[in-house]
């Protein structure tokens, strides 16, 4: 996808999913709302005590990935490496908020959501800065492309390793 792409698929997605590293090396992927503006950041709304703030407050270090179809062929998506931070611009939060509820809850947060929030004080924003990007869209690939000639008949790709991955392989015993 090039930018205006990633751009409309980031418009029909109301969540992502944040990958971070805790304490003890274990990662940690969940899903989260986000919110958009126009620097291309990613704005992530947590609260302090969950698992993956305490993780970003270890190592900033997050992915961030979406991605949507039902099949190989019909599969897009995004992955983004970026360091998170916490904003602090008070002036920021107001406009963070409204885009965040226009995307996750088409502009009005229901009811129940709203006592949700309201029991715990401490809200926080990351904001994410994007380092690298990586893309895809499956729906543009080229079926003649993807013949596999080795394939045994009646499969469309043959499996393996190729012998000078060096991947961990089981020992011949």
């Amino acid at each position: 996808m090039d930018d205006a792409e990633l751009e409309v698929f980031l418009e029909s997605q109301r969540t992502l999913y944040i990958a971070t590293v805790s304490e003890n090396g274990w990662p940690h992927v969940a899903p989260v709302g986000f919110a958009r503006l126009d620097n291309g950041h990613f704005y992530v709304l947590t609260h302090p005590s969950q698992r993956k703030s305490r993780n970003i407050f270890y190592d900033n270090r997050v992915g961030l990935t979406a991605d949507a179809g039902e099949s190989y062929t019909s599969l897009r998506g995004m992955f983004v490496h970026g360091y998170a931070t916490v904003v602090t611009d008070d002036q920021k939060r107001p406009e963070l908020e409204n885009a965040w509820v226009e995307r996750f809850y088409d502009g009005e947060i229901p009811d129940v959501v709203k006592k949700v929030y309201s029991k715990r004080d401490g809200w926080i924003w990351f904001d994410v800065e994007p380092v690298h990007t990586v893309t895809w869209d499956n729906r543009k690939l080229d079926p003649e492309r993807l013949v596999d000639e080795d394939a045994p008949d009646g499969m469309p790709f043959s499996y393996g390793l190729p012998d000078d991955i060096g991947a961990a392989t089981p020992d011949d015993k």
